[in-house]
């Protein structure tokens, strides 16, 4: 790639020259994307930058912020090809290529850039030719700093060649080593713990990912107490250690061990030592290590996150006991989990957000609810998911002390009912097939009830309580009792979404709703729409999403025009600002009348799979039309 620098006073035509070198044909036969811009004595970042979106993006976004600004440039020049040698960019001080996921190799000439600052990742290559990237390449990049991606790791023959890089003579602050996902026999576990061994980092590192390493054990520095900066460490993919000893990073926050199947201990105590070496430690995630069974790390005063997956059930009860600072814990696909005993419960007195997910075989949460009454006094939110035996969900319901607020309940196929504590305010459930009614009287603190795919239900209450801002009831094709007779008395209700739930019948036959109703979805009821008659909408009634199959609507007619449509149109209210309508087989068109006359707020219009529906007047040029 050549640089060409056009110097000389104002006015002599140097950007005239430029321009005509831009719109030459051969340059736009070649470069398939150009950018035009002018820099000014005032250097302006921004401009210059939303110039350049501007020019490979069609739409003319707007931006405020160059932050986003740059991560939107950034995403949609991700695929534009770079060039194939940088080697005499040698002035090039910054090259960002953490936006290019197709890029498999390093661009030639990056060794020779000497004034580099910013390199986000190099790819090691194996052969020796003139187009191969080495680690030992590193070394004449002097001044690198920031973040730096390795890729290829499995392919360094010689750990000389990490001596010779000099990691820790440079300022990088994040770091990653990935080594391949395959694990062959071209693969030398000496040599990779050699090479990682010497390719200690600065001391100023702060963010360390190790990916797919093949050595049975970790580098000594890890060991090493001055690495006093560095609060991020994941390490992912290391098949071969079944140790995970002796971490020094004084000042860790997260840390993340990930798809390690050959784990089975991990101890950072000596002795008798209680008091662990992870005082800052705030989040730990455990993932895929099925044969850990041994943790011994001593006490963590600070942490607040614990995520753990696939892992075996000793793992739940070594990691829970150290700390009682824990506000967030993550349980996922646990073999041989049957609920969560005293012993565990009993540590969990801080757990604010509590998420089971994929333990088949749970069947409780605890042996009695007064034991989980007991301990889990800070619960405010518990999600179970795809917990296939879970017969009761038995917390915070006769607890006065109860802090629940938030109960998502899904794919729990043995679940019966559910007894709502009375402090909940959010209530989801769904794909439970067994459940048949829930509670005779839902908490009248309740304010989103949202119910879908629940085949089996019956029966929701007796009556809804007044403090509901959201209902939502879907897909649930043997509901049969609703009580509809109390809507017009639900005056927070602002939002209510009632449809496919075919066994539920005479639900609006009185006409009325929810008094200050804003948005609604409605239809695929047992009784077909077009027998529904006049309904009183409430003016407040802004958007309406209608579902027609099996609706017998032939047409769609002004509220206030009943009498001179026929039985099988389907009367909308005046005032509603967007109207979606779906799934109407019959319909055939959208009159201009009732566009332009009757909808006169309304300012954007959906029409999905209404196959004969053919042309949509156009009442104002503002109304936005989406069709499918």
């Amino acid at each position: 790639m050549n640089i060409i620098s056009i110097v000389g006073l104002g006015g002599i035509g140097k950007t005239t020259l430029v321009q005509i070198l831009y719109n030459n044909e051969k340059v736009k036969d070649h470069f398939k994307l150009k950018v035009w811009f002018c820099v000014s004595d005032e250097f302006d970042v921004f401009k210059i930058s939303k110039v350049i979106y501007q020019a490979v993006d069609e739409e003319n976004k707007e931006f405020t912020d160059l932050d986003k600004l740059q991560v939107a440039l950034k995403e949609k020049l991700s695929n534009k090809r770079l060039p194939v040698s940088f080697a005499k960019l040698i002035n090039l001080r910054h090259l960002d290529m953490s936006g290019t996921p197709k890029l498999k190799k390093t661009p030639l000439g990056i060794c020779g850039l000497t004034s580099l600052q910013t390199l986000t990742k190099v790819f090691i290559t194996r052969d020796n030719s003139f187009k191969s990237f080495k680690l030992s390449d590193l070394e004449s990049l002097v001044n690198l700093q920031g973040q730096l991606s390795i890729r290829g790791m499995e392919k360094v023959a010689d750990s000389k060649q990490a001596i010779d890089a000099n990691l820790e003579g440079k300022g990088i602050v994040s770091l990653e080593m990935e080594w391949g996902d395959k694990f062959d026999d071209s693969r030398n576990l000496q040599t990779e713990y050699e090479v990682i061994e010497r390719l200690r980092p600065h001391n100023k590192l702060n963010k360390l990912n190790i990916l797919n390493y093949g050595g049975m054990k970790f580098p000594s520095w890890f060991a090493n107490s001055s690495f006093d900066k560095l609060t991020e460490l994941t390490i992912k993919g290391c098949i071969n250690c079944t140790h995970f000893n002796g971490i020094a990073f004084p000042l860790l926050e997260y840390l993340k061990v990930s798809n390690m199947p050959g784990l089975e201990k991990w101890s950072n105590c000596d002795g008798d030592k209680t008091t662990g070496t992870f005082l800052h430690l705030r989040e730990i995630h455990l993932e895929n290590c099925p044969k850990l069974v041994e943790v011994s790390i001593g006490l963590i005063p600070s942490l607040e996150v614990l995520v753990l997956k696939k892992c075996s059930e000793v793992v739940i009860r070594t990691m829970v006991v150290v700390s009682s600072t824990i506000q967030n814990l993550v349980i996922r696909d646990i073999e041989n989990l049957t609920e969560l005993d005293v012993d565990v419960l009993k540590h969990l007195g801080a757990v604010e957000i509590l998420k089971i997910e994929f333990c088949v075989e749970l069947m409780y949460l605890c042996d009695s609810e007064s034991e989980a009454c007991k301990f889990l006094v800070s619960l405010e939110k518990v999600s179970i998911r795809n917990c296939k035996k879970l017969k009761e969900v038995n917390v915070g319901s006769s607890n006065t002390k109860s802090v629940l607020r938030d109960v998502y309940l899904d794919s729990c196929s043995s679940l019966g009912s559910y007894n709502c504590p009375n402090t909940v305010e959010k209530l989801k459930i769904s794909h439970c097939n067994s459940i048949t009614s829930l509670t005779l009287s839902l908490p009248s603190s309740l304010k989103d009830l949202i119910i879908f795919y629940c085949d089996n239900l019956k029966s929701i209450a007796d009556e809804l309580p007044s403090s509901l801002e959201v209902l939502e009831i879907r897909s649930c094709k043997n509901l049969k009792s609703f009580p509809h007779e109390h809507l017009q008395s639900l005056t927070s209700l602002k939002e209510m979404k009632i449809f496919m739930c075919p066994s539920m019948d005479d639900l609006f036959s009185s006409g009325l709703w929810p008094p200050n109703l804003r948005i609604l979805g409605i239809g695929e009821l047992k009784k077909p729409m077009s027998e529904w008659g006049l309904q009183n909408y409430p003016t407040s009634l802004i958007q309406l999403t209608l579902y027609g199959n099996n609706s017998g609507v032939t047409a769609f007619a002004m509220e206030g025009d009943a009498a001179n449509t026929a039985s099988t149109s389907f009367l909308l209210p005046p005032s509603l600002i967007h109207l979606i309508i779906l799934n109407f087989k019959n319909v055939e068109s959208i009159s201009e009348e009732l566009l332009q006359q009757h909808l006169t707020h309304l300012q954007s219009l959906g029409i999905f799979y209404c196959p004969n529906i053919r042309d949509v007047p156009q009442s104002t040029s503002s109304l936005l039309l989406h069709r499918l």
